[in-house]
């Protein structure tokens, strides 16, 4: 068995209120839930650590876990999504945001402004000043 984080997205038939979101962590509290909301209320998504045998196994149990916790009536399954524990983690040190080239950098560079992607991989292969 190993560990998994499990993260069930859903809708729901009505509105999605901030308590409830909270209500869900403390029932899921012992999988070390976290929830988020989608802007207009019309469904949130929860993620769970899970012990499981595979990846099918963590996402079948967390979404009957999430179904099961009597909170939400009438949900309805849009996306899970089940990566190994250690990988979950190690995604965390990824940075947000891609590296990006501003164009400061683009004039050192032998190539048009238009073309970015030729100008990025020419700035990652300029020294850095």
């Amino acid at each position: 068995m190993g560990e998994w984080q499990a993260t069930v997205d859903f809708t729901t038939m009505h509105a999605v209120e901030g308590d409830q979101l909270f209500d869900v962590i403390e029932v899921l509290s012992v999988y070390g839930a976290s929830a988020d909301m989608l802007p207009d209320g019309t469904g949130a998504g929860v993620t769970l650590r899970l012990e499981a045998e595979s990846a099918l196994d963590a996402a079948g149990k967390a979404v009957g876990l999430v179904a099961g916790s009597a909170v939400f009536a009438g949900i309805s399954v849009v996306s899970v999504e089940a990566t190994e524990w250690s990988l979950a983690v190690a995604r965390l040190d990824e940075p947000a945001f891609p590296p990006v080239v501003g164009y400061a950098e683009m004039p050192a560079c032998p190539v048009s402004p238009v073309r970015g992607p030729l100008a990025f991989r020419c700035a990652r292969a300029s020294p850095v000043p």
